[in-house]
């Protein structure tokens, strides 16, 4: 998690004709439920609470509140009224359980309120917390935020109270954050025959509707503190040095502030409301600078936790800034990794490979280390040796390579590390499994991963572009002509074994390739079974529909779970999937689809392909919920999960919300300028297949139907230099800090430079080209060309939200025309019904860009 909230530049204010003020404390109130201190005597009572069911009366037992705010904290105090001598319900006891059906209060605060997300806490009359993010307009929760609030209640026998403090770095404060805001209040109470909801904003039906919020105003807000970033930095492992065990980790830090500071890193690896370490590190930095800081952290115990850090100004003694990922503590002396072959330890049948290579992590001390023997072996089935390598004197980390016979049969073998140490009493042993296949059975295809994370289908490079949504009645046939490689459909799984055999085979005759659930049966992502381990029954289950599928020559890979982390869903059981997945079928991949930075961290080990979903949200007068450049920071971070060894996809927004959501009728689909730029945003990250959400809910907007169709096109055409990641680098460009990405990339001997300009305003570029690059550029699909003067430098205006992609292949460059493209989009319909067939005209339009 890089912080809860990431702002924009403009804000669009909820709609309430209530406000609520926030009061300045200067001598804040002792935190015991009681609401008896001199600072809660100021000010007005907010009350008139409404129930949230149809008739909207004022609710019978009523709720008033305050809220203040120091230069570090916001606090709030409520009272809440009940008959005298009415039962209080408190069955919720543990943090996150299901406390909004106890007796308890409800806080949605929204910092920025024109990001789609805010925090959401409930408190029960016992005190027990319910904390997450709400995301997609509040529709889901990322329960794996912990807010580090100081809570208490105080019961009577007609009314309870509560207090809570929320340090304001809780809250996830940005260079853009000021002091209007949003809230909502809301409470549940038993005081009656059954549960009543009521709430301060006047909401109908669900309490998440944040466009309903009342405004929450901080007149003295000072954001300047909090300006900092943390985020983590690599992969985390276990170490032993002298019998105590130890974390290595690491975090980037950048002070965003306007002054040097010296600041304590409070680090702490919870587990549950367990701490099993703690370490404190006192750093300085200067202001604009970033650092990333390494350290070891003792700990006792083992397990899954949150590696909790906490930043504290040390000339103010001010939490400025908290940052949570997760860790496993689980220690072992000896790891090793295979990089050739770098996909699931497997040599496939289109694979060359005359060589064995990787990594054997040692996690003990220096000095045991010293005069140790380390030997890697490759043995068969039978644990015969095959070849032998051995290193004197190992490093912490030993890269190891060793021949492979030409003729190894197909089958199963190990590669074993052993480290004898000086004692030569004490022997570490690791190991893991390697196999050959032989071809797929008849019918199937090989789809693989290579080491630069590129899709190889049948061993030739596959660049997936396509959409989620393609169903029969579609236009299935119109966007294979589109220039579509690949096709998602949630349904699947509702139809009958004879519909599924029919849209495979319709998805093959297209010349498409389709992602499946490996489940047979819905219930399996529903209804609490993603919070339960996988079943005997439902391994069986899903072994068998796996065998089923899996030699379909349509078959890309299995599509394990959509954004797990906003569904609860248990680490555990997505990792068994996973594991069901490799074993049945060793031909496909798998995928996963993360909403958030802590999605990605969590269940990043459970696949081989992350595809983030970072949708913007786009406002129907001009500009995004989220800066657009969040798609470069959430695709990034998923290539750099799990130590960068998983291939990264992307799902950017192609629909919009005021298609699914009543409450959001003030935002759009987005332009064929906001798909172009999501599009060679992830590209610039890394993404290897962009698969937007959702054809069948943005086919009614001309700028999503032929729009898409026009990228898969141009990314067809820019195939090679798109999936050239290993030769991507940076140039030496001046531009306004953060607003303006690239990448260079070279393929098929030409250069390709991909620039994208994130801001809504126009942004000057000056780049150095390669000096051993022709001096004639091109611009692809603009008709635009340039010549290079001596010292191969590009000066170039970039309008907002512009897309430049040079190259020096002319003929690539002129092949397609975004302004004939844009022509198209202004003149097609807008469709009253998103299954209206798409007219003759403009499917024979389509392949004429």
């Amino acid at each position: 998690m890089t912080g809860l909230l990431y702002a924009v530049a403009s804000t669009h204010a909820i709609s309430s004709d209530r406000q609520v003020d926030v009061l300045s404390f200067d001598q804040p109130p002792e935190i015991d439920g009681r609401l008896d201190d001199d600072c809660w005597q100021a000010g007005q009572w907010y009350s008139d609470f409404i129930q949230v069911d149809p008739s909207q009366q004022s609710a019978e037992a009523q709720t008033r509140f305050k809220v203040g705010a120091d230069a570090h904290t916001l606090y709030i105090g409520a009272v809440l009224d009940r008959p005298e001598g009415a039962p209080l319900v408190t069955e919720a006891s543990e943090r996150d359980g299901p406390v909004w059906r106890d007796d308890a209060i409800e806080f949605m605060i929204d910092p920025a309120p024109s990001v789609d997300q805010y925090v959401h806490i409930v408190v029960n009359a016992a005190g027990v917390i319910y904390d997450a993010l709400r995301v997609q307009g509040g529709n889901l929760a990322d329960r794996t935020v912990d807010i580090h609030a100081d809570v208490a209640t105080h019961v009577e026998d007609d009314q309870w109270s509560i207090e809570i403090a929320i340090p304001l770095a809780e809250l996830g404060l940005s260079p853009d954050t000021t002091g209007d805001w949003a809230l909502n209040v809301a409470r549940s109470s038993h005081d009656g025959p059954s549960q009543t909801v009521s709430s301060y904003a006047p909401i109908r039906g669900t309490l998440h509707q944040p466009h309903r919020f009342v405004p929450l105003v901080l007149e003295n807000l000072d954001a300047t503190p909090f300006q900092w970033a943390v985020a983590s930095q690599g992969q985390s492992r276990v170490v032993e040095d002298q019998g105590q065990l130890f974390l290595e980790t690491g975090v980037s830090v950048r002070n965003e502030t306007d002054r040097y500071e010296f600041f304590r890193m409070r680090f702490g690896l919870n587990q549950g409301e367990s701490r099993l370490g703690e370490l404190t590190e006192l750093r300085g930095l200067d202001a604009g600078a970033s650092r990333v800081y390494q350290v070891r952290i003792p700990f006792e115990g083992e397990g899954n936790v949150t590696v909790d850090v906490a930043l504290e100004n040390v000339r103010t003694d001010v939490l400025v800034r908290r940052h949570q990922y997760a860790a496993q503590l689980h220690y072992t002396p000896l790891k090793i990794t295979l990089s050739a072959p770098s996909y699931r330890n497997t040599i496939y049948d289109t694979q060359s490979l005359d060589e064995l290579r990787g990594t054997v992590e040692i996690n003990l001390s220096s000095e045991r280390l010293a005069q140790s023997e380390l030997a890697v072996l490759l043995l068969d089935a039978d644990r015969q040796a095959i070849e032998t390598t051995t290193i004197t004197s190992p490093k912490r980390n030993v890269d190891f390579e060793m021949p492979l016979p030409a003729d190894l049969p197909q089958g199963e073998y190990h590669v074993v590390a052993e480290l004898t140490t000086p004692e030569r009493d004490d022997a570490y042993e690791a190991g893991t499994a390697l196999r050959r296949l032989g071809p797929p059975p008849a019918g199937g295809r090989e789809v693989r991963l290579d080491a630069n994370k590129v899709t190889l289908v049948d061993g030739e490079p596959f660049l997936p572009m396509g959409a989620m949504g393609i169903r029969p009645h579609d236009d299935m046939e119109v966007v294979a002509k589109q220039g579509y490689t690949v096709v998602f459909e949630y349904a699947f799984y509702w139809w009958d074994e004879s519909e599924q055999q029919a849209w495979l085979d319709r998805v093959h005759d297209n010349g498409l390739m389709a992602m499946i659930y490996p489940y047979p049966d819905p219930v399996m992502v529903r209804d609490g079974r993603p919070q339960q381990p996988v079943s005997d029954e439902e391994e069986q289950q899903i072994r068998t529909f796996i065998n089923r599928w899996k030699d379909h020559p349509a078959l890309l890979a299995w599509y394990l779970a959509d954004e797990p982390e906003l569904h609860s869903t248990l680490p555990e059981r997505l990792e068994k999937v996973y594991q069901i997945c490799q074993e049945e079928d060793p031909y496909r991949p798998t995928v996963v689809l993360n909403n958030t930075f802590s999605g990605v961290d969590i269940y990043g080990a459970s696949a081989d392909i992350l595809m983030p979903n970072p949708f913007p949200g786009f406002y129907e007068d001009g500009g995004a919920r989220r800066h657009m450049e969040y798609i470069y920071r959430l695709v990034g971070h998923a290539g750099e999960a799990v130590d960068g060894s998983r291939g990264v996809w992307v799902t950017p927004q192609a629909f919009s919300w005021a298609d699914l959501r009543d409450e959001r009728q003030d935002e759009r689909a987005p332009t064929f300028r906001d798909l172009r730029n999501m599009n060679y945003q992830a590209v610039v990250a890394g993404s290897t297949g962009h698969i937007p959400f959702a054809y069948n809910r943005g086919r009614r907007h001309p700028a999503i139907r032929l729009g898409l169709g026009y990228l898969a096109t141009e990314m067809a055409l820019l195939k090679d230099a798109v999936l050239a990641v290993d030769s991507a680098r940076q140039l030496d460009v001046s531009a306004a800090d953060g607003q303006v990405l690239h990448t260079l990339r070279q393929a098929n001997d030409q250069y390709y430079l991909f620039v994208v300009n994130v801001s809504d305003q126009a942004q000057e570029l000056t780049a150095t080209l390669p000096s051993d690059a022709p001096t004639q550029w091109y611009v692809v699909s603009e008709d635009d060309s340039l010549q290079l003067e001596e010292g191969r430098r590009l000066n170039e205006t970039l309008s907002p939200l512009a897309v430049r992609i040079y190259t020096t292949d002319g003929d690539i460059a002129g092949t397609l025309s975004v302004e004939r493209m844009q022509s198209a989009i202004d003149n097609a319909p807008t469709f009253d019904d998103p299954d209206e067939p798409m007219p003759e005209a403009e499917i024979k339009a389509i392949t004429e860009f």
